[in-house]
């Protein structure tokens, strides 16, 4: 229990000569869920090196009111309750962009996600071109999504629809809508 209400309250344990030969990867944590509000919380561990707060494949059992994580060692823990989506911090090719097919080669969509981050499978985002489903590459490191075109987009407009989710499951979708003015062709 805790000791207050409506406050943030600071909960320390002390496991000093608790954890000699033993080796601790579980923590279990105990909260009360507000039923129907987002982001349930999930568990984060402090990374000294990085300087910031680092995400926890959490399980959450909500008819027994705890959240379990792994941890390496006994980290300095806390619930984070990430209610933000994922941010598009560019897209190309742009909304209303009118090109020559020669510079629509590939599609390029950089991405961001402050806390829980983005799971690098392929059920945390999806793209479509022209209403049908493409596959594209993702490289966390960078926060990139890219696909590269097999052939010459046509002359007219094109259509990519773009949906991704957080570790949390906050989504955003963006639809993109370009015009290809001139169909390029490489002369020998």
């Amino acid at each position: 229990n805790t000791t207050v209400s409506n406050q943030w309250e600071t909960l320390t344990w002390d496991f000093t000569g608790l954890t000699a030969g033993t080796d601790y990867t579980t923590v279990i944590i105990f909260f009360e869920f507000v039923p129907g509000l987002g982001g349930d919380g999930s568990i984060y561990y402090y990374d000294n090196k990085k300087e910031d707060w680092i995400y926890l494949t959490t399980k959450r059992n909500k008819s027994k009111l705890f959240l379990t994580s792994n941890l390496r060692e006994m980290e300095a823990i806390t619930i984070i309750q990430d209610l933000d989506s994922p941010k598009i911090t560019r897209f190309f090719p742009e909304n209303g962009g009118r090109y020559q097919s020669r510079d629509v080669r590939k599609i390029n969509i950089n991405v961001d996600d402050s806390l829980s981050g983005i799971e690098p499978v392929e059920k945390s985002f999806s793209l479509r071109f022209n209403d049908k489903p493409i596959y594209p590459a993702y490289q966390p490191i960078q926060k990139l999504i890219s696909y590269s075109f097999d052939t010459v987009l046509s002359n007219g407009q094109h259509k990519i629809e773009f949906k991704i989710q957080d570790r949390e499951g906050n989504k955003i979708d963006k639809t993109v809508y370009f015009v290809i003015l001139r169909r390029w062709i490489k002369k020998l």
